[in-house]
Order: structure tokens, then C-alpha cells, then sequence
């Protein structure tokens, strides 16, 4: 068996759709000849609202190795994080702190203040070579950082590098800047890494296609799609990863999962069961929205009257959040344009496929996961802020529920195609193949 130095800040018990990925290709790569030493940071520097221990079933403890950095952590970390993501609003040290640190980790951190991990990464990946000598060197990321500890141990131990992007860099306007020197800065520093890397992994054909347009002269056959998906692992109690129709009921629960931060904002679709309501009165449908909020929000729906409908949970284990997936029968995804949305799939729109929930998608039309809502028939592709058109939608909804039609229908076999141990397969032929070189 082969060894492969995974290098993945964001790692179990960190939750969140972002970590998915990676402990899925970390549970299943070794039924397919490779052992993944995982190389990530001490669990303290992750928020409290981020910690998932559920998240650590199917992960072999005995591989992982955890540093630590030069990050805040604890209590003053969750106090920051929450500010930056505008969770809360924190006032005093905290509130004056974090928007010093903001404006520095802005101004000197690039890509990002998780830089401030390399030296620990580094020492510890040169450790763990000396000690299992890797084959090669994979990196996810965001944060893109990591990018540059990847970039850095593969020349110093003479590894292949992967590269696998959860969501693009450079032309991703999530992670623009205001400073032009700082985005040029960016962009030398992505192509210096991306051309001296094997392989570039993409979760879209969109993303695909945008670094192929940026980097014409490197060969097509460097850069490959392993999309998102849903890990058979994690919905074993839901007949081995394919769920089944919800229970009967005389309403609609409409469901998200993930964070409610302000550009990823639901106010539109607030305004759209208003609509709603003031053409038909009562509307037998339920919103619950699980994971990190803005209050912000949660005060919107109230002073709109919608509480009714609209119900804010918080942060609940993976395990549970599958669980009501399950239960509910539509997914709903909020991405706009300024979080990549052109190029990102969520990895939540995979589970809710498996769990064969309707798909309504508040997004740009022009964007990956229009295509693919569109494409299979997945459900509803509305854009986020159009309240008018997200009414309509909600309609159609109502509508097919009522004619017992909001059905999920897997002719295709599409399932099959997003499960992410047939991902980490296709992963290990990739490895396979730059070893034989």
C-alpha cells in the first residue's frame, strides 16, 4: 500500500460541507491501495460552532497529525469568528480587535491569514516523511494557503503535488480584494503553483474550463473534474445511502443546511412567502434553516410576520442534519454570485440528491448548478435576489406537492455517479498513474 500526505487544514471534528469531501476520500482511498497520513491543525483553532465530533466516525485516528499554529485560539478565536462572519455582533475588546486584525490579515496575509500554519506544516510534514515516506502530496483547499504549504513541501521533499480546489482562487470573486497589487500578488503566486503541480482537481467542468482559460499553455490532461458527492458511509441508516420518500403530511418542509452569512442572504425568499401570502393567504409550508445565522435574519422573518413558517435551529451534528434532510422534502441552496457561485456545487446539493429531496436553487442561472439542477431535473433554478420569480417558484412547489408529484426520479442512474467512494477510485487511478510515470 501507498502512502499519500493529505494535507487539509479543515479536518474532523471540524464540521461543515468543506471537510466532507476530504474525509470521504480518506475513508475510502485505502480500499483502493493508498493510506492517507493526514497532516491538519489542532482542533483548537477551529470556532466552537464548527466542531462536529460525529464528523470522526470512519476516520482512523492512528494517521492523523495535528499541529499547531500561529493563529488565535479558543475563546477569543470563537468571539473573532463570529464577528468576521457576522454571527454576532461582539462588542468592546473584541469588536475593536477584530477589526484591527481584519484590516492586517487583509493587508499583509496572502492568500489568507492561514498562512500563519505553514512553519508548524511544514516541520510536521517533514517529520511524517521521514517516518512513512510518502508517494506523493495532495492538498485540499480553501483555505488556498495551503496551496502554498504544498507548494513549498513538494520542493523541499521532491513529492508530486495534487491540487484538489474545493472552490477556484484567483477569479473567484469570494476571494477578490479591493488592492489590485494584492489580487496581482494572488494571481503570480497561483500560477507559479499550479504550473509546478501534477495534477489540478476541479469539482465542476465550469472551474475546469476557468483554469484552463487562465493557464492555455499548460496541457488539458493536467487538469481533471472529480465533482461533489455524497459519502454511502455517512447515510447507511437510509438504505445504504438512497433515501425514500418522506412521511406523509399537509405541508411542505422546505430545509437548508450550512451558514446564513450576509451575502448569502434568504431575504429575498423571505419576500417571496409574503408574496405569497397576500395572494393566498396561508401557505401550508415550513422553512427550517440549520447551521450558523446572521440575527439579523431571524429578526427580518419576525418582523415580517413569518415565524409561522420560518424556523432558525443553529448548529446541529452531521448525523442529525441527515437525518432531517431525510425528513423533509425540498433542499433549498442559497448561492450568490459573489461566493463563486458561477463555478461551486455545494456538497449539500449531493445529499440532498441522495436523499432524494426536490432541489430549489436561489443562484445565477448561468452557473454550475443551474446546469445541473436543469440538466437532470433536479428541481427549481431561481436567481437569489429576484423575490418575484422565487414566488413562482414556491408555486410550482406547492403545486407538484399537491398533485403528489414532488418526487425524486433516479432513471438515470444519476446516484451512482455521485458517490463519493466511486470518487476516491477515480482519485487512486489518477495517483496510480503519476506514480507510473
Amino acid at each position: 500500500m501507498r502512502n499519500l500526505l493529505v494535507v487539509a487544514y479543515y479536518f474532523p471534528p471540524c464540521g461543515g460541507g468543506g471537510v466532507v469531501r476530504v474525509k470521504s476520500f480518506v475513508r475510502y482511498l485505502r480500499d483502493n491501495g493508498w493510506r492517507p497520513l493526514v497532516l491538519t491543525v489542532k482542533e483548537k483553532y477551529y470556532p466552537a460552532f464548527l466542531r462536529d465530533y460525529s464528523s470522526l466516525d470512519g476516520v482512523d485516528q492512528g494517521d492523523i497529525f495535528r499541529t499547531n499554529s500561529f493563529e488565535l485560539a479558543g475563546k477569543v478565536n470563537d468571539k473573532l469568528y463570529s464577528s468576521f462572519s457576522g454571527i454576532s455582533n461582539v462588542p468592546g475588546y473584541y469588536s475593536s480587535l477584530k477589526t484591527v486584525l481584519k484590516k492586517i490579515y487583509h493587508s499583509i496575509f496572502i492568500p489568507d491569514e492561514k498562512l500563519l500554519w505553514l512553519p508548524f506544516a511544514l516541520i510536521e510534514g517533514i517529520r511524517i516523511n521521514h517516518n512513512y515516506e510518502p508517494d506523493m502530496i495532495y492538498v485540499t483547499l480553501p483555505p488556498h494557503s495551503s496551496a502554498v504549504i504544498g507548494f513549498v513541501l513538494g520542493k523541499i521533499l521532491r513529492k508530486p503535488l495534487i491540487l484538489d480546489f474545493r472552490d477556484d482562487w484567483v477569479g473567484n470573486p469570494y476571494y477578490n480584494s479591493e488592492l489590485r497589487w494584492r489580487n496581482a500578488l494572488a494571481a503570480k503566486l497561483e500560477k507559479v503553483i499550479v504550473e509546478s503541480a501534477e495534477l489540478i482537481i476541479s469539482v465542476t467542468e465550469e472551474s475546469k474550463s476557468l483554469f484552463l482559460r487562465k493557464y492555455p499553455n499548460l496541457p488539458e490532461s493536467k487538469f481533471v473534474v472529480i465533482p461533489n458527492g455524497f459519502d454511502p458511509g455517512d447515510l447507511h441508516k437510509f438504505r445504504n445511502g438512497y433515501g425514500f420518500s418522506s412521511r406523509t403530511r399537509d405541508y411542505i418542509r422546505v430545509i437548508y443546511t450550512g451558514g446564513l452569512w450576509r451575502k448569502r442572504s434568504p431575504v429575498a425568499l423571505f419576500e417571496a412567502l409574503n408574496i405569497i401570502r397576500r395572494q393566498n393567504g396561508n401557505i401550508p409550508i415550513k422553512l427550517d434553516f440549520y447551521g450558523p445565522y446572521v440575527d439579523e435574519y431571524r429578526q427580518l422573518a419576525c418582523n415580517m410576520n413569518l415565524t409561522d413558517m420560518i424556523r432558525f435551529h443553529g448548529n446541529i451534528d452531521r448525523e442529525k442534519v441527515l437525518m432531517e434532510i431525510h425528513d423533509s422534502d425540498v433542499g433549498l441552496v442559497i448561492i450568490p454570485k459573489e461566493e463563486g457561485g458561477s463555478t461551486a456545487i455545494p456538497g449539500k446539493v449531493y445529499e440532498y440528491l441522495a436523499l432524494k429531496k426536490y432541489v430549489l436553487a436561489l443562484c445565477p442561472i448561468d452557473s454550475a448548478l443551474a446546469s445541473l439542477v436543469n440538466r437532470f431535473q433536479l428541481g427549481s433554478v431561481v436567481p437569489m435576489d429576484d423575490s418575484n420569480a422565487i414566488a413562482e417558484a414556491i408555486k410550482r412547489i406547492l403545486l407538484l406537492h399537491k398533485n403528489g408529484r414532488l418526487v425524486f426520479n433516479d432513471s438515470n442512474g444519476l446516484l451512482q455517479f455521485f458517490d463519493r467512494s466511486y470518487h476516491a477510485k477515480i482519485l487512486a487511478e489518477h495517483l496510480n498513474l503519476i506514480c507510473s510515470k
